[in-house]
């Protein structure tokens, strides 16, 4: 994996998710749900997209479907970033969990074998609570793909209404944070914790 040994990938750590729902053409979503977990997840996307680049960029760019945007480290490495958002707790008092598919993940590890032999990929995991109707961040964090890759010893099948039959990986964020050694505190504390090239707290 090529990456910057000084400076973390995260440039903005301190742009929020609760900050973007206002940028134009943002998502101003109530309460709970699909519908509003999908517009918030759209959110997510435009924040790592803000907080990656040195210049606030309004919307991400993606030429593939098993990544959401593309960031550019200090030493000019292409970076593919997977994004992915979950609510801190359910309904049931469950902590929220994030969706990793199969076809995407294995994807982004073929596109590591490309003609840019510098670039890398990593997962952008962010995690909101919902407030008067509303999302606040909790934290966020980048993890390399192959980190994540080597954190996954199994998959699930769902029958998907739109995908058909795939393989999937649910993983609550606590249990994440737990594979990661980060605590709760440690990551709803920081700004952003970014594993990109060693642990930084942002």
């Amino acid at each position: 994996m090529a990456t910057n040994d000084s400076e973390p990938l995260i440039r903005h750590p301190g742009v929020k998710l609760e900050y973007v729902r206002y940028w134009d053409p943002g998502n101003d979503c109530d309460g709970r749900g699909k519908k509003a977990a999908s517009a918030r997840g759209y959110n997510a996307e435009r924040l790592a997209h803000a907080s990656l680049h040195e210049r606030k960029p309004w919307t991400p760019y993606s030429d593939d479907s098993c990544y959401d945007t593309i960031a550019v480290t200090t030493d000019d490495a292409l970076v593919r970033v997977e994004i992915k958002s979950c609510i801190n707790r359910y309904p049931s008092g469950q902590y929220g969990r994030f969706r990793i598919w199969k076809r995407n993940h294995d994807a982004l590890i073929d596109k590591m074998d490309d003609y840019v032999p510098e670039s890398f990929a990593v997962y952008y995991f962010v995690v909101y609570r919902i407030e008067a109707g509303h999302e606040l961040e909790v934290g966020k964090m980048t993890v390399p793909l192959e980190v994540v890759d080597s954190l996954i010893d199994s998959w699930s099948v769902i029958d998907h209404s739109t995908m058909g039959k795939c393989k999937y990986k649910d993983t609550s964020w606590n249990h994440l944070l737990t594979q990661l050694d980060i605590s709760r505190e440690e990551f709803k504390s920081a700004d952003a914790i970014d594993l990109t090239s060693g642990k930084q707290i942002l």
